[in-house]
């Protein structure tokens, strides 16, 4: 027997509430979800997402696929200070397609699966060598001509890694330093 999933349930709730027929099968938005998680680009445009709302002063605590009138979409809680949000983008073109404000608890129903990055990033806070490493990746950047602005703790491809905004020059680069081996993974200009 197939468990039920969310959109079953909403999509029979509705159904019901409305008295009529559900037109969309609902298999069809997990087949949507299914194909935004199988994108070999699914990994790099939740972490461009994640960067650029970093920029703009959220904490990105989830990112999931999502469908959005029957089209692969992007579901994203984040918070900036003590207020939640919800972003929906299209996927792959990443247009915002919703913005709202949400109510903690309410945002805690809509998304209580724990969240990787959470995991990771406390994974590597509660390392008693983190200090330690997160300086020599600083020396090391330093070392080759790099001015470190800011270093944060963040995943990518589910390993923990350093992301570091440095400058050289008159460019911005933004640098990805594996955790703890500091092997770089990527340079790319800002």
């Amino acid at each position: 027997m197939k468990p039920i999933t969310k959109s079953m349930l909403s999509a029979a709730l509705i159904s019901g509430l409305l008295g009529t027929a559900m037109t969309l099968p609902a298999t069809a938005a997990d087949s949507i979800e299914q194909q935004v998680y199988r994108s070999q680009d699914f990994g790099r445009i939740a972490q461009h997402i994640r960067t650029d709302l970093r920029r703009q002063g959220y904490h990105v605590m989830n990112i999931k696929a999502d469908d959005y009138n029957n089209k692969p979409a992007l579901e994203v809680y984040a918070k900036k200070g003590s207020q939640a949000y919800e972003f929906k983008y299209s996927f792959p073109q990443l247009k915002l397609l919703e913005s709202k404000q949400k109510a903690w608890s309410q945002l805690w129903q809509d998304d209580n699966q724990p969240d990787q990055e959470d995991k990771i990033k406390k994974s590597m806070l509660s390392d008693p060598n983190f200090e330690t490493i997160k300086a020599r990746a600083i020396q090391k950047l330093e070392a080759m001509g790099y001015k470190v602005d800011d270093i944060d703790t963040d995943d990518y491809q589910q390993k923990p890694i350093f992301e570091v905004e440095t400058e050289r020059g008159d460019r911005e680069y933004e640098i990805r330093l594996a955790y703890p081996s500091l092997d770089i993974l990527t340079i790319e200009e800002d």
